[in-house]
């Protein structure tokens, strides 16, 4: 595929770090022509998505020689987690802007983030403040800020890689996938997937369950990956492949859990082997069984 090959010598021209690019896909055993793609395997602080979207971001950042770098996000960020470490591992020293929890907290990502930034680069921003949080940062004499999920263009070129791996699966497979369902944060992953196909040409179906984001600000993160890709590649998308926006079919709210979401995570751990996380992924398997009860997939269908 001439498409394929233009995508991989234009990636191969950017500086990537040597991250875990390729995952394994195997079929749900519970339902029919239903298979997933286990993002969850690239690593242990590091999965999926992050994995990716670092590839580049952290080349960037130390091709441009930065050494004291921002980072937004919540107390419980696996973004903020995540990044601290490779900047730890880079000599790169972070200064967290963290919205403050209502509760003060002193376990999982609230407590590992802090052997990763010295308590004095660890700044709780209250919630009624936190619309300045880009402003105040700006103000910290810093090398560079990175947004809350990393949602910058030194991304899209790592994220890029989720595509040309998918299409290794179908290889491997002897499947073509015409239902893609993936989940969206700040959007970004899902909108390089969305570019990365029409780049390639590459028909199907892809729902993106909104879990913190609205379709009008999903449009618009589209819209400049989409033009980040084109410059990339030096050449311009024609044709974008179908997508679907969706809402999260319980738990609307980000951060949100219920009865549902657990009982969800219990059953699928026990009949797929597979651990879903309560914020995004188990929301994105209801969205999988609804859309399956409703007869609105066709085809093989991918869970990322």
């Amino acid at each position: 595929m001439l498409e394929r090959e233009l995508l991989t010598k234009a990636l191969n021209a950017i500086a990537q770090e040597d991250y875990p690019l390729h995952s394994r896909v195997h079929q749900l055993a519970s339902l029919d022509s239903c298979y997933i793609k286990r993002e969850d395997e690239l690593g242990c602080l590091l999965s999926g998505s992050k994995v990716r979207k670092y590839r580049s971001l952290v080349a960037a950042l130390k091709q441009r020689g930065h050494k004291k770098v921002g980072l937004i996000g919540s107390q419980f960020s696996n973004h903020v987690l995540g990044l601290s470490s490779l900047l730890r591992e880079n000599a790169i020293e972070p200064t967290l802007f963290l919205l403050e929890a209502k509760n003060p907290p002193s376990a999982g990502n609230a407590l590992f983030i802090q052997l990763f930034a010295a308590k004095n680069n660890i700044r709780l921003i209250a919630r009624e403040e936190w619309h300045l949080v880009h402003e105040i940062a700006s103000k910290s004499h810093l090398d560079c800020i990175i947004p809350e999920g990393g949602q910058v263009e030194d991304s899209v070129a790592g994220l890029t890689t989720l595509a040309l791996d998918i299409l290794h699966n179908e290889t491997q497979t002897g499947l073509t996938f015409k239902e893609i369902l993936i989940d969206s944060g700040t959007g970004l992953t899902a909108a390089s997937l969305i570019a990365a196909y029409g780049f390639l040409n590459k028909e199907a179906h892809i729902h993106v369950m909104l879990a913190a984001s609205t379709c009008d600000a999903f449009n618009q993160i589209l819209k400049k990956v989409k033009q980040t890709l084109e410059t990339i590649t030096g050449m311009p998308i024609q044709h974008m492949p179908r997508y679907t926006l969706h809402a999260p079919t319980c738990a609307k709210a980000f951060g949100s859990t219920n009865a549902t979401i657990f009982n969800t995570i219990k059953s699928t751990a026990y009949s797929e082997g597979v651990l879903l996380d309560p914020i995004y992924s188990s929301k994105l398997y209801l969205l999988l069984q609804k859309l399956l009860a409703a007869k609105e997939l066709s085809g093989p269908t991918l869970f990322i």
